[in-house]
C-alpha cells in the first residue's frame, strides 16, 4: 500500500496542520507553533495517514528522501514532535510507539472543508494520487553563505561563487521571508547551541579538534546569567561526515540561535567559517572568516567569543568577560591532547577510559600548569573505578591527587570540583565535602552539566530523591540529547522506586541510540521491578553482546535468571564471578547482588563486606538500590552504611 504524503489542511486535538502554508496552529487562537521543517513533514506525514502503521523506513525514506541519515534523526524528530503537542513522557495520545516497527498516529483527525471525507472517517489510500507532490515539490534547498571549502587550492573562482550564492541568499531571504520590508525589533536571544565545528578532510581522531574548538567556545560562554548555552549531544554527533541544518538543530534543542562553523588546515594555516543564525527567521546575527596560523588559534576563539557577545548585545559581569579572556593553556598541542582525550572519555568504554589516559598524561607533559588537563585525568581515573574497570584502591587516590592538582592552579576551575566531588562520593564518603564540592562548582558556573548530573548522585546516595532530580532535569535541560544524562534521568526514578515513570524515559533513551550499553543497566533493572522478567533478559542479552559481557550487565543476567526458575544459568555466572575474584580484582558488589537474587543473605552480606573493603563505587547506592531492599533490615548490612558515613 503506498502512503499518503499529506494536503490539506488537517485538524486533531486542539492543533490544525496546514501542509500548503506548512504551518501547525493552535486552533483556539490562531497562535503560530514553532516546529521545524522535517518535524512538520513527519507530522504531516502521520496525520494523512490516521490510524495506519508507518514503518520507520517509510518515514524516512518520504520525508529525508534525498539524504542519508540514521535512524536516530527520526527517533529525535517524534521525540520533538511529542513535546509540540504537549504529550507527557508515558502518553500518547497522539502518536504510538510500536517498538522495532514505527510509529502510528491515534489521534482523530479531520480535514478542513472536506465534509464527505471526514464522514468516512481519513483513509489515507484514496489521498496518496493527488498528494505526490505535496512535500516533496515544497522543499527548499538551504543555502549557506559560508566560506568557501577550496580556499588556496580553488583560489578565486569558489570564492566568486561562493559570493554569487551569499547574494543570492540575501535577496531570497529578502523576497522570502521579509515581504513586509519595515524594520521589527527581534526579540533578544536568550539560549545558543554551538555545534561541533565541522573540520574538513580529516579523519576520525583529528575531527575531534572541532569538537573541541566548540567546546572551547561553550566553557568560554557557559555560566553568563543572561544566556543559556546549550550542547547538542547526539543530535550532531556525526557532523564530521554530514553537515546538519543548523536551524533545524536549533528547533529541536528549542534554541533562539545557532552557531555553526567550519574548519579547514592547510599546514600551520587555519581557515574558519564562522556564522550565527536566528532559528526563528534563519537571519545571520554575524557571519565572519578568520584566516590565520593555527598556533594563533586561542587567539581566533577570543575573536569569535566577543563576536557572539556583541551580536547578541549581552551584558557581562567581571567574572564573565574574565572568562571570555581566559586561556587554560597557550600550548596548542597540549591543548589539542585534552580535546582527544575528552573525545575518547566520552566513548564511555574501557578502551576510551584508557587512550583518554594517555592524551591527558600527554597534555600535562606539555603543559604542567594546564588545570584542565589535570580534572580531565581525574574524572578518567574515577570513571575507570566507577565502572569497573580498575581496582579503585589503585586509581581513585591519583583521581584525588589529580583534582587537588588542578584546584592548586586554578581555584575558580568548575570542572576540578566536580571532579573532587566525583572521588567523595564514590571512594572518599566525605559526605559534607562533596556536596560543598558540587555547591561551589555549580555556583562557579550553574551551565555545567556534570557538577548537575554528579550533584545527582550525591543526592541520590543520602536519599533525597526530589532534589536528585531536579538537578539530573536541569542537567537535561542544559544537554537534552545527551545518552548518559537522558539514562540518568531514568535511573534517578528507578533508585525513587519510581519505575512507571522511569520507564518511558529509558525507552526512549534507548530508541536515542540503541548502541549504547549503559542505557540497558537501568532498563532491565526497571523491568525486573516491575516483573517483567522475560522483557529484562531479552534486553539484558543484547546488552552483553554490545558491552562484551561487562560483569554489570551479567549480574543483572544473573538475577533475571533466578526470577524465572532459570536457575543453573544465574549459578553458572556465579561461578565465573568467583572464579575472577581468585585470580585478581574483580568487584564483589556483582557476586553479591547475585547472591541477593538468589536468597541467600548470609553470602551476600559477606560479598557486601568485601565491596566495602575494596571500595566499590556501585556501593554510593546502598541506602537507596531497589535490588538491595531484601537485606536492610539486616544489622550487617545497617553497620556497612554506618561505616559509609551517610546520614541516618
Amino acid at each position: 500500500m503506498e502512503i499518503a504524503l499529506g494536503n490539506g489542511v488537517y485538524e486533531f486535538g486542539e492543533f490544525s496542520l496546514d501542509s500548503s502554508r506548512k504551518l501547525l496552529l493552535r486552533k483556539t487562537t490562531g497562535e503560530t507553533i514553532a516546529i521545524s521543517p522535517k518535524a512538520l513533514e513527519v507530522l504531516l506525514l502521520l496525520a494523512a495517514n490516521k490510524g495506519r502503521l508507518l514503518t520507520k523506513t517509510e518515514i524516512m525514506d518520504a520525508v529525508w528522501e534525498d539524504s542519508f541519515v540514521e535512524e536516530a534523526n527520526l527517533t529525535q524528530t517524534i521525540s520533538v514532535l511529542r513535546k509540540t503537542l504537549g504529550e507527557s513522557p508515558g502518553e500518547h495520545k497522539f502518536i504510538v510507539t510500536e517498538p522495532g516497527r514505527g510509529y502510528r498516529f491515534v489521534a482523530n483527525v479531520r480535514i478542513a472543508g472536506d465534509s464527505e471525507r471526514n464522514d468516512r472517517d481519513l483513509d489515507p489510500e484514496e489521498a496518496v494520487s493527488d498528494q505526490h507532490a505535496g512535500i516533496a515539490a515544497d522543499r527548499k534547498t538551504r543555502i549557506s553563505g559560508t566560506a568557501s571549502s577550496g580556499f588556496y587550492a580553488y583560489g578565486a573562482v569558489i570564492l566568486a561563487a561562493s559570493a554569487i550564492m551569499a547574494v543570492a541568499a540575501y535577496f531570497f531571504y529578502l523576497r522570502s521571508d521579509n515581504v513586509d520590508s519595515k524594520p521589527q525589533s527581534a526579540p533578544p536571544v536568550k539560549s545558543i547551541v554551538i555545534l561541533p565545528f565541522h573540520v574538513l578532510n580529516a579523519d576520525e581522531v583529528e575531527r575531534s579538534l572541532g569538537t573541541g574548538m566548540s567546546e572551547s567556545l561553550i566553557i568560554k560562554l557557559s555560566g553568563n546569567n543572561g544566556l543559556l548555552v546549550k550542547r547538542p549531544g547526539i543530535l550532531t554527533r556525526n557532523v564530521a561526515n554530514s553537515t546538519p541544518d543548523p536551524i533545524q538543530v536549533g528547533n529541536e534543542l528549542n534554541v533562539d540561535a545557532v552557531l555553526e562553523a567550519t574548519v579547514q588546515k592547510a599546514g600551520d594555516d587555519v581557515r574558519l567559517s564562522v556564522r550565527l543564525l536566528r532559528v526563528s527567521d534563519g537571519s545571520a546575527l554575524f557571519a565572519e572568516t578568520f584566516d590565520d596560523k593555527f598556533s594563533n588559534v586561542f587567539a581566533v576563539q577570543d575573536s569569535i567569543a566577543e563576536k557572539v557577545v556583541a551580536s547578541l548585545s549581552l551584558q557581562l559581569s567581571g567574572g564573565h568577560r574574565q572568562r571570555i579572556s581566559k586561556h587554560y593553556t597557550e600550548n596548542v598541542e597540549a591543548y589539542q591532547r585534552y580535546f582527544r582525550g575528552k573525545y575518547y572519555w566520552n566513548k564511555y568504554t574501557a578502551e576510551g577510559y584508557k587512550k583518554a589516559e594517555e592524551h591527558f598524561n600527554a597534555a600535562i607533559k606539555l603543559d604542567e600548569n594546564y588545570a584542565l588537563a589535570y580534572s580531565g585525568l581525574a574524572d578518567t581515573y574515577m570513571m575507570l573505578a566507577v565502572e569497573s574497570y580498575r581496582d579503585p584502591r589503585e586509581v581513585c587516590p591519583l583521581a584525588r591527587a589529580a583534582a587537588e592538582k588542578a584546584l592548586s592552579l586554578d581555584p575558580n576551575l568548575a570542572e576540578a570540583h566536580v571532579s573532587l566531588g566525583m572521588y567523595e562520593i564514590f571512594y572518599g564518603y566525605d559526605w559534607k565535602e562533596a556536596e560543598s564540592a558540587f555547591q561551589t562548582a555549580i555556583k562557579l558556573n550553574p551551565q555545567n552539566s556534570d557538577a548537575r548530573h554528579f550533584y545527582c548522585h550525591y543526592l541520590q546516595a543520602i536519599d533525597d530523591h526530589g532534589k536528585a532530580i531536579r538537578e539530573i532535569r536541569e542537567a537535561q535541560r542544559i544537554e537534552p540529547f545527551s545518552l548518559i544524562i537522558n539514562s540518568e534521568t531514568g535511573w534517578a526514578f528507578y533508585l525513587a522506586h519510581r519505575f512507571d515513570e522511569a520507564l518511558p524515559i529509558l525507552l526512549q533513551t534507548r530508541d536515542m541510540d540503541p548502541g549504547f550499553f549503559l542505557n540497558y543497566l537501568p532498563l532491565s533493572q526497571t523491568y525486573l521491578q516491575k516483573g517483567s522478567y522475560d522483557e529484562a533478559i531479552t534486553q539484558l542479552l543484547h546488552a552483553a553482546e554490545l558491552s562484551d559481557n561487562h560483569p554489570a550487565i551479567l549480574a543483572e543476567l544473573a538475577a533475571a535468571y533466578t526470577y524465572v526458575g532459570r536457575k543453573d544459568e544465574a549459578q553458572k555466572i556465579l561461578r565465573d564471578f568467583e572464579a575472577q575474584a581468585s585470580r585478581g580484582f574483580f568487584d564483589p558488589y556483582f557476586i553479591a547482588t547475585i547472591y541477593v537474587a538468589l536468597g541467600d543473605k548470609e553470602n551476600a552480606l559477606e560479598w557486601m563486606e568485601k565491596s566495602y573493603e575494596v571500595r566499590s563505587n556501585w556501593l554510593t547506592w546502598i541506602k537507596v538500590e531497589p535490588k538491595l531492599d531484601p537485606l536492610r533490615d539486616e544489622p550487617r548490612f545497617r553497620e556497612l552504611i554506618r561505616k559509609m558515613n551517610l546520614p541516618a
